[in-house]
Parts: C-alpha cells; sequence; structure tokens
C-alpha cells in the first residue's frame, strides 16, 4: 500500500514526500529578489546571473550534483534530466 500526506494521520504526514511538493506560504515573503528574477522563475527559466536559489526556486532541487575545485577557482554542475 502507498500513502500520501492526504491519506495519513497528520502526525506521520512529516514522513511523506508529498507535503514538500506544495507550498504552503508566498515564497516572495522575505525574498527581495528583483521582478525579472521573480518573472524567470514563474516561467520555469534560469538566467544568466541567477544564483543557486534562485535557480533552484525556478527548476526545483537537482537530481545529480558534481562540485569541482581547485586552487581559487570552484565550480558546480546540476542535472535535473
Amino acid at each position: 500500500m502507498h500513502t500520501t500526506g492526504t491519506n495519513v494521520p497528520a502526525a506521520q504526514r512529516k514522513r511523506h514526500a508529498f507535503d514538500a511538493a506544495f507550498l504552503t506560504e508566498d515564497t516572495r515573503t522575505g525574498l527581495d529578489w528583483p521582478a525579472d528574477i521573480w518573472a524567470a522563475i514563474e516561467a520555469v527559466r534560469v538566467d544568466v546571473g541567477m544564483t543557486a536559489a534562485q535557480t533552484r526556486m525556478s527548476w526545483g532541487e537537482p537530481r545529480a550534483c558534481v562540485e569541482e575545485g581547485g586552487v581559487g577557482r570552484r565550480s558546480q554542475q546540476t542535472k535535473n534530466v
């Protein structure tokens, strides 16, 4: 049997990913990002110059993340497909 957050007692809902799939409050509260960033997020688009947090807000959490670095440099690649 598969359960979701809609058919289990409230005390058990935190264990299910179902509730994490929906936002229950306004995400703009407390985030002072420019209007063009919010437009990109609403269009599920990532633009040059967006931060990692803004990218995640637009595309969601990556399925894989590879970090590389060296002296004085660091890069990160994420995959969502």
